[in-house]
């Protein structure tokens, strides 16, 4: 019985982050393309672009690994707010190191920049901070539109 109630949990669990899961792959292959590759695919052409995007993937992950920690808990967030703001802050974070980590090995072409990791950690921070405000919104909107 222990068993299925596992296997349910881990389904309730990728159910509850895949968002998360699939962003984390997008930015996983932009961290292993060419930085010529990269370069390309920019759509904004200004000093300081590359941190603006670090710092909008990181922002739209740890988003979306908080909304993961809402559904998992079926909105009984309230109870474990604590657990999920830390944890998603560790995971981003963690993530983020390891993406510049990865960057410096992993492809010649790319290299790892503290900055890079400031801008990650930046947005993670600042998406944890707006998470319930923007989650707020979300629902109405989506309210507005289902109704």
């Amino acid at each position: 019985m222990k068993n299925t109630n596992r296997k349910i949990s881990g389904k309730i669990l990728i159910l509850s982050f895949w968002p998360a899961i699939i962003w984390a792959l997008i930015i996983l292959a932009l961290s292993l393309f060419s930085g010529e590759k990269v370069n390309q695919l920019s759509i904004f052409n200004f000093k300081f672009a590359d941190k603006v995007a670090h710092f909008g993937m990181y922002f739209i992950f740890s988003y979306l690994i908080m909304y993961g920690f809402k559904n998992f808990y079926l909105n009984d967030i309230v109870k474990h707010r604590i657990q999920a703001y830390l944890f998603a802050l560790l995971i981003s974070i963690i993530f983020g190191g390891l993406m510049e980590i990865l960057q410096m090995y992993a492809n010649p072409t790319r290299s790892a920049e503290f900055y890079d990791f400031i801008a990650d950690s930046a947005g993670t921070l600042l998406a944890l901070i707006l998470f319930e405000f923007l989650d707020k919104i979300y629902r109405k909107v989506l309210v507005f539109f289902i109704s």
